[in-house]
């Protein structure tokens, strides 16, 4: 049996801009930091303990680099940071869907109490009625319980 389960906390494809230029031509470490948790907080409503950025970077047009941001109940979600004009602006899109298992409690299923993010092939283990169920997370970042 299949059931594919699709829960919101969805920022993928979300682009923010924000003017983060710093000293000598490379963005603000700090700012940069802000804005993905300020993103995150905004989008998703779930707190996030650290994110982790490449140091001082340069200002190019197009430049992209990945950020990791880590949940304060687990879980990390890759962010993909792109340099949009000389002033320092950036977009920010995370690539994975994110499941907070407080929402499928309200399912009558227990999934821990990690923050799950959707990446094709995560397992997923959780409880419904006392029954253990294994899922994996397909293409679609639904997760198919078997």
């Amino acid at each position: 049996m299949s059931k594919p389960i699709q829960r919101a906390g969805l920022i993928a494809a979300v682009a923010l801009s924000f003017n983060l230029l710093g000293c000598d031509s490379k963005l603000d470490d700090a700012e940069v930091v802000g804005a993905i948790k300020g993103m995150i907080d905004e989008q998703l409503k779930i707190p996030v303990s650290e994110v982790k950025c490449p140091k001082g970077v340069e200002i190019r047009i197009n430049k992209v680099f990945e950020c990791q941001a880590t949940f304060k109940a687990g879980g990390e979600l890759p962010v993909s940071v792109k340099i949009t004009d000389e002033a320092g602006s950036i977009q920010m899109e995370t690539k994975y869907k994110v499941l907070d298992p407080k929402d499928m409690r309200g399912e009558g299923m227990e999934c821990g109490d990690t923050i799950v993010v959707l990446k094709p092939g995560t397992v997923v283990n959780c409880t419904a009625q006392g029954i253990k169920l294994v899922g994996t997370v397909n293409d679609k970042q639904e997760i198919d319980f078997e």
